[in-house]
């Protein structure tokens, strides 16, 4: 085994997060027998990114179906170190939930609007960008998200979102609906009503 300092990731690892094979949600190794703490730093990089290990015929660790596994995979890799725990706090939204909003909140208050501007200022991995899209193809989306990971995964899905810290951000035009899942950190959630 290469001892890598805290932190960093074993050289072995690297190598076998480069060679694993992607397959949408699911991630096999292909590089055979690991050592312990070689494994358990490979399985402590998916859990941080939500993946959980499954044996059986998949043996290999899947990941919610919002994540893009293999994105998040090679920037790790390119950055050579764990990644952080749910730096942004991010939850992503659950398609029930976005259901009720879209459906039950949000109803018919801008469908008056030819070319309605909606700002989603905590987009995360893009659920809501997706579903406003299909609900209003006319609509011009805001898409404003922090985490470069996050932005990337978005960018495979087709959403052209704004990488910034939106509690930084000071927009010029106005928006006909604010619609977002924010961070509920500490008073994360407060700011970002408050800014919005």
């Amino acid at each position: 085994m290469n001892k890598a300092n805290r932190g960093d990731l074993y050289p072995v690892v690297i190598s076998a997060l480069e060679g694993a094979r992607y397959t949408g949600n699911l991630v096999q190794l292909t590089c055979g027998q690991l050592g312990k703490d070689e494994f358990e730093q490979i399985r402590e990089v998916a859990e941080l990114i939500r993946g959980r290990w499954v044996g059986g015929k998949k043996f290999g660790f899947v990941f919610p179906d919002e994540i893009e596994p293999e994105i998040i995979i090679r920037d790790i890799i390119s950055k050579g170190k764990m990644p952080p725990k749910n730096r942004y706090s991010l939850f992503p939204t659950p398609k029930t939930v976005i259901d009720i909003v879209l459906n039950e909140i949000i109803r018919d208050e801008i469908d008056w609007v030819e070319e309605p501007k909606i700002l989603e200022p905590s987009a995360g991995l893009g659920a809501f960008v997706l579903a406003l899209q299909e609900r209003y193809p006319s609509a011009t989306i805001t898409a404003v998200e922090i985490d470069e990971v996050n932005v990337k995964m978005m960018e495979e899905k087709g959403i052209r979102p704004v990488q910034a810290d939106f509690l930084k951000t000071n927009w010029e035009e106005d928006f006909d609906l604010v619609v977002m899942n924010p961070p509920f950190d500490g008073t994360a959630c407060a700011h970002h009503f408050l800014h919005a």
